[in-house]
């Protein structure tokens, strides 16, 4: 693993029906990291690393989650996920019913979910299995029948910066509104709103620490009524305000 604590890897286009980003993390020294939603769900290990073996090996399952957590890491910490496609939460919630939205499945629980049979905290295996061991899981998940404009739906969310009306895009993707917030509920497990609200929430935050565009441009480009209206989003979403976003603070590789 590089020096970059955080990495990214695209899946491959066969992995990319289910999987819309791998990515690892490794803890330089202790501390914490605050988690934004991003309206997915992830699949993961965390581990210790010795040489390339993986040990003490700890699956977890998180849902979509509407509110930022953080997670406490200490210097030498791993982990290894999937960030799942959006659409992938309604096969994921089938397999474990327990996941509700924000919700997090740790420990036992997600090894005899995750691993089945085959418990592996126990054995040591090369960080490199990991990501494979994933795989199989998310494609070992029930299949769903897919639902009518939902990818559609997302793909349009993520193109306007969610500042698509839900009547136009129920009409633009072939569907009433009230059979989209249904079907969009059940597939990616939260509401439609709130999927939008944190797409633009992303590209809010996207633009404000990758460019010099003042906040109230940013505001306005992203569709917020004032600047008020935005720091109430990004106070909802990440815990902080548009001024004072953490300076070490890791953004998702999301389509915004």
């Amino acid at each position: 693993m590089s020096s970059t604590p955080y990495q990214e890897t695209p899946p491959s286009r066969q992995q990319s029906r289910w999987a819309e980003q791998f990515w690892r993390f490794e803890a330089k020294s202790d501390g914490d990291a605050i988690i934004l939603p991003d309206g997915r769900s992830d699949v993961m290990f965390k581990f210790r690393r010795r040489g390339e073996v993986a040990e003490a090996l700890e699956p977890i399952i998180t849902a979509p989650a509407t509110e930022p957590y953080v997670v406490e890491y200490n210097m030498g910490d791993c982990w290894v996920g999937a960030r799942l496609q959006p659409t992938q939460t309604a096969r994921l919630m089938r397999a474990v019913p327990d996941l509700s939205l924000g919700g997090i499945v740790p420990g036992a629980e997600a090894v005899a979910i995750l691993c089945g049979s085959n418990a592996v905290t126990s054995e040591k295996l090369h960080e490199s299995d990991l990501p494979t061991a994933l795989e199989r899981f998310v494609i070992s998940l029930p299949e769903i029948a897919p639902l009518n404009g939902v990818r559609e739906a997302i793909d349009l969310l993520h193109l306007t910066g969610g500042r698509i009306a839900a009547a136009m895009l129920g009409q633009s993707v072939g569907v009433s509104e009230r059979h989209l917030r249904r079907t969009f509920q059940q597939a990616v497990g939260m509401s439609l709103k709130d999927y939008g609200q944190i797409v633009r929430f992303h590209r809010a935050l996207r633009m404000l620490v990758s460019s010099q565009i003042k906040p109230a441009e940013v505001a306005y480009e992203c569709g917020y009524a004032d600047q008020a209206h935005m720091a109430r989003s990004f106070k909802r979403f990440g815990g902080f305000t548009p001024s004072r976003v953490p300076e070490n603070i890791s953004l998702p590789g999301l389509p915004i």
